[in-house]
Order: C-alpha cells, then structure tokens, then sequence
C-alpha cells in the first residue's frame, strides 16, 4: 500500500536497504517496485501494533500478520484479499526476512506459508464469442481503420492461438 507511511526512522531505513539490496541482488525491475511496498504494509502493522523494534518481532507477531492478511479488505477491488495477493505477500514479506537474516545477522521466524491452495475459475471462450471477437474486427461503423482492423485480428490470433493472458500480449 504505496500511501502509507512509516513512522519509525529505522523501518523507513530498513525499507530503503531492502530496496536497494534487491537491486544490487540483481531482482527484476517490477519486485524492487513492488516487494518494499508490501514490506511497509508489514512494518505499518507491526508499528499500529507498538512493535518499533525489528529485533523484538517473534513468530506470533508473524502469524497474527499472516491471520491480518487473511482478513484484509482489498482497497482497490472491495472484498478480500485474493489467494494470489495474499501469496505475493507472503514471498515479499519473507524475502525481507531472509535480508534481515543474511545482511543484518537478525533471527525472525518467517511467516507460515499458506498451505491450502484456492482453485480459481478460469473463464474460457467458447467458439461462438471467438468467432464474434473476430467479426467485430470487421464491422464498418467503428472507428476503425483497415490497419486496426489488422492489427486486433493479429492480437486476437496471438492471445487466442497461444493462450496468452491479455497482460501478455501488450
């Protein structure tokens, strides 16, 4: 959660290493951007909770988080948190445990890792919304050029073809 902020000066410094620890470790651009977040949501409530001092954080601390994130309303989308999110999460949040373990020579149990998997339903086309997706790219009244007309029909085939995610064919 990229508004909240830290009110302890250690935790922010902390936040800023890991941040830049993640770099020099050579992570990928969208966990550097991505991990301290999740990690100042950790830290916000271990500070709401009194607990300033990383070093005085024990295993229950890490599983009442874990019940926390369980529970956690979804800010952007209402409802809960999903299976997915509450993963992400937990990776963040451990990898900075595993930095305070490597780097600062700190001992922090690592939060439990979620054991039961969630199915999650997969909405597939059938072979008739396939075919309309198509024709769409041929109708006369949009606002379309023949070009983009080719364009979509090659993004369609692409994702549909390849079975790509819509994120992954932009």
């Amino acid at each position: 959660m990229k508004q909240l902020k830290l009110q302890t000066p250690r935790y922010r410094y902390l936040e800023e290493a890991f941040c830049n620890w993640l770099t020099t470790m050579g992570y990928a651009e969208g966990t550097v951007n991505t991990f301290p977040v999740h990690v100042r949501e950790y830290l916000h409530f271990l500070e709401r909770r009194k607990l300033t001092d990383i070093k005085s954080i024990n295993r229950q601390d890490n599983q009442d988080y874990f019940k926390h994130l369980e529970s956690r309303e979804n800010k952007r989308f209402g409802g809960g948190l999903s299976q997915h999110s509450i993963n992400k999460q937990i990776v963040a949040i451990n990898t900075f445990i595993s930095y305070l373990q490597q780097v600062r020579e700190l001992k922090i149990e690592h939060l439990p890792v979620r054991s039961k998997q969630v199915a999650t339903h997969r909405n597939v086309l059938t072979l008739e919304e396939v075919k309309a997706l198509y024709r769409a790219t041929y109708e006369k009244g949009r606002e379309n050029t023949k070009a983009m007309g080719e364009r979509d029909r090659a993004i369609l085939s692409l994702l549909y073809g390849c079975g790509l995610r819509i994120g992954e064919a932009m």
